[in-house]
């Protein structure tokens, strides 16, 4: 693929541990961040993502969305792909999780910026509204982000919408939110949630309205601030043959289609295709320019399997009564 595209491919999918895990069948399962936090043990977060990154680079792949690090309150719909309510003891196994990543040589995405902590809808399959002050998202929510931004490749929005500080659009698509990121971490590679989720792009009743709604979040998060733009599957899409893969390639090439339009008709900057670009570029000859032998025998190894038992016993342990 690499010598095909002429560039460091950029290969990455979700592989948090937990429930969301995209390499399953044939891998080791490690339990999920409010697991591993649950331990008290950040070491074992550490291990864990050594693991995980080991058993993705014996299969090519360089780079994960992960960690999670937004915090939680009890009604959070992020449940237990969090390490936890208390910023701090997030911030503490996400780095731990982080180090072990990239003890195996694979990149990590801080996600989902400024934070769902508060969000009590799904983004996949609703919009959420947060009632916070720009005060309390930045010394809150926004935390376990700029503690550790400086320690990571990549960072990933959040469809969340904060009215008192954007009331019409949400964090993915806001000029206003992204900047105040920005602002505070710099060069930091910015990745679009799918911009196919209805938290992103509510309407999506027929396929016309759906192509137009994708293409629109994908103008403004691109002139927002985002450097990456993920589509997604249309899963939540209300119109017949929606999640066929021929609707899902179609629906992609389309969106690229009148992205393109867009630029040449100076809706999107040349400065702000250059300035991605660039962050893009760096990103790919710094961290995936690597020619490894995969070594498969990490795959479900002895050693991974006894971590991922260590783990689940010690889980075990702090919640009997």
């Amino acid at each position: 693929m690499q010598n095909a595209l002429g560039l460091p491919a950029n290969i990455v999918i979700d592989q948090e541990g937990g429930i969301v895990s995209r390499l399953v069948e044939n891998f080791t399962v490690f339990p999920g961040n409010m697991a591993l936090a649950a331990t008290q043990d950040p070491f074992l977060a550490r291990q864990t993502g050594l693991a995980l990154g080991q058993e993705m680079k014996a299969v090519g792949i360089p780079h994960t969305l992960a960690p999670v690090v937004d915090s939680v309150t009890k009604t959070s719909f992020i449940g237990t792909r969090s390490f936890g309510e208390d910023p701090d003891q997030v911030i503490a196994f996400a780095k731990a999780m982080i180090d072990g990543f990239h003890e195996a040589g694979v990149s990590v995405t801080l996600k989902h910026a400024p934070g769902l902590r508060r969000g009590i809808n799904d983004s996949h399959t609703n919009q959420i509204f947060v009632e916070i002050s720009e005060k309390e998202m930045q010394e809150v929510e926004l935390k376990p982000f700029t503690t550790l931004h400086e320690l990571v490749e990549t960072l990933m929005t959040a469809h969340v919408s904060i009215p008192q500080i954007d009331p019409h659009h949400c964090a993915t698509r806001s000029s206003k939110l992204l900047s105040l990121i920005r602002e505070q971490m710099k060069d930091v590679v910015m990745i679009s949630d799918s911009l196919v989720m209805i938290g992103c792009t509510p309407n999506q009743n027929s396929w016309e309205e759906t192509v137009a709604g994708v293409t629109h979040a994908a103008i403004e998060s691109f002139n927002a601030g985002a450097d990456y733009l993920i589509l997604g599957r249309l899963e939540w899409a209300k119109f017949e043959g929606a999640t066929t893969p021929e609707t899902n390639q179609k629906l992609n090439f389309q969106v690229l289609e009148r992205f393109c339009e867009a630029v040449k008709e100076g809706m999107i900057s040349e400065q702000k295709l250059h300035t991605s670009l660039r962050r893009i570029l760096d990103l790919k000859f710094k961290h995936f320019n690597r020619k490894e032998i995969p070594n498969i025998s990490v795959i479900k190894c002895a050693k991974h399997v006894e971590l991922a038992d260590t783990i689940a016993k010690k889980l075990s342990l702090y919640f009997l009564p």
